[in-house]
C-alpha cells in the first residue's frame, strides 16, 4: 500500500489476501508502505493480477493498454515491468483489435487465448467473428482451427482454385502454425523436398519492427 489523502492509505497489491483476512476477521494485517508514483502503482498492480487465474486475457490486454496509452510505455518496457515476453504482450494487445463480439467471447471465457491468437491472423472481420463463434460453440481445438484459417488462405496462395487440394507435410504446417503463434503475423511455408522459402506478412509498421526485433534477437 502507499499514502494517500487525508492520513488514510491506499491498496496497491494483495486484496485478495486483504478480503480473506476480513472474511477471518482479523483486526489487523501486515503490510509493507512504500511511497510510489501513479505509473509504479499501477504497474505493482497489474503485476499482482497477472498471477490472478481468473483474470482473463481480454482485462489482462487492457492492463497492458493503459500502461501503454497512459504513461507510454513500449511493448519491450510492459514486457519488463510486467514479467512477460515482449511478443505476448505484442499479441495481447492485438486482441483488442478484434471484432466486439469476439471480445465478447474471449472475456466470458467462451473462447481461449490460444484460439484467438489463431483467429487474429485472418483480416476479414466476417470471417473472424463466424471462426470465433463456431470455436466457442463446437470448442475446436487449436490446430483444427489452424487448419481452418490455413483452407482459408489457400486462395491467396499464387493460383490455387477453391477446393483443390494438395498435399502438405504435417511438419511444415505445424512449423508454420508455431510461427504464427510466436511471431504474431500470418507466415506461409512453401516446401519443395526440403527446399522452400518462409513468408512472413505483417499488417503495419508495428508489427514489422517487433518481427524484426524478435529475428535480430533485440
Amino acid at each position: 500500500m502507499r499514502p494517500a489523502k487525508d492520513g488514510k492509505y491506499a491498496l496497491i497489491a494483495g486484496e485478495c489476501r486483504w478480503k480473506a483476512s476480513e472474511l477471518a476477521k482479523k483486526e489487523t494485517i501486515p503490510a509493507i508502505v512504500r511511497v510510489v508514483s501513479d505509473q509504479q502503482a499501477l504497474e505493482l498492480t497489474i503485476a499482482e493480477n497477472l498471477q490472478r487465474q481468473d483474470l482473463n486475457c481480454v482485462d489482462q490486454a487492457r492492463a497492458f493498454d493503459r500502461l501503454s496509452q497512459e504513461f507510454q510505455l513500449t511493448q519491450e518496457e510492459i514486457a519488463l515491468r510486467t514479467g512477460q515476453t515482449r511478443s505476448s504482450v505484442s499479441n495481447y494487445l492485438r486482441l483488442l483489435r478484434m471484432p466486439a463480439p469476439v471480445l465478447e467471447l474471449l472475456g466470458a471465457g467462451s473462447l481461449s487465448f490460444g484460439q484467438a491468437k489463431v483467429i487474429m491472423t485472418v483480416e476479414d472481420p466476417q470471417a473472424i467473428i463466424r471462426l470465433a463463434e463456431k470455436a466457442a460453440s463446437q470448442g475446436t481445438p487449436v490446430r483444427a482451427l489452424e487448419e481452418l484459417v490455413f483452407n482459408l488462405s489457400l486462395p491467396a496462395t499464387g493460383g490455387r482454385e477453391v477446393g483443390q487440394k494438395k498435399y502438405i507435410d504435417p511438419n511444415v504446417r505445424q512449423a508454420q502454425g508455431d510461427l504464427e503463434r510466436r511471431l504474431g503475423v500470418r507466415v506461409k511455408i512453401r516446401d519443395s523436398k526440403g527446399k522452400g522459402s518462409i513468408l512472413l506478412q505483417y499488417r503495419n509498421l508495428e508489427d514489422f519492427d517487433r518481427v524484426v526485433g524478435m529475428l535480430s534477437g533485440k
